[in-house]
């Protein structure tokens, strides 16, 4: 497995993290092209940031509400990132893809801990800046799981390396196939 480098997926951080690019991403670009609106963006970056921190530090008791007041300021940006989005000549991927984890990150916060559902894994994202990144239970005592990319590596008795396969969707059962010779 090729591990990833990336921290121990949270919804709330991931949803930080993607917001924070996005309003980064629009600003630069917005600026590198003289349109107007995003002048605040630095505010926005500290007001995200500021309820992230609320909410990472609340206790039982007041967690849900400072839930919600984080997820009030999320929707805010993306209000105003798909306004600003609809008006652009043209978008980069980076900011189709933060706008798209930043959507998905809403709802996945939204469901897991304000209405209590579970998340199927295939809905779930892992990491907003290597999106390729899966949940892979090797059966390792003492790991659960971590977080990477399948690859399989066929060796001779000399431990040359013959061949190579990343597994992008798969997983043991489908080195068979892959790794026959």
């Amino acid at each position: 497995m090729a591990r990833t480098n990336v921290e121990w997926p949270t919804d709330v951080r991931l949803l930080c993290d993607a917001l924070r690019s996005l309003v980064n991403e629009l600003y630069g670009h917005c600026k590198s092209i003289g349109m107007k609106g995003w002048r605040k963006a630095h505010w926005w970056v500290k007001t995200l940031t500021k309820a992230y921190r609320r909410c990472r530090k609340a206790h039982k008791n007041g967690f849900l509400d400072r839930v919600r007041q984080f997820l009030a300021v999320a929707r805010q940006i993306i209000t105003k990132a798909l306004g600003t989005v609809k008006t652009l000549k043209e978008v980069t991927d980076k900011m189709a893809w933060y706008l798209e984890a930043s959507e998905t990150l809403v709802d996945q916060v939204d469901r897991r801990l304000l209405k209590k559902e579970d998340i199927e894994h295939e809905e779930k994202i892992f990491s907003v800046f290597e999106p390729h990144t899966q949940w892979v239970r090797k059966g390792k005592a003492g790991v659960l799981a971590e977080l990477g990319i399948p690859v399989c590596v066929l060796e001779d008795q000399h431990q040359f390396i013959l061949m190579h396969h990343v597994q992008h969707d798969g997983g043991d059962k489908s080195f068979e196939s892959v790794c026959d010779l």
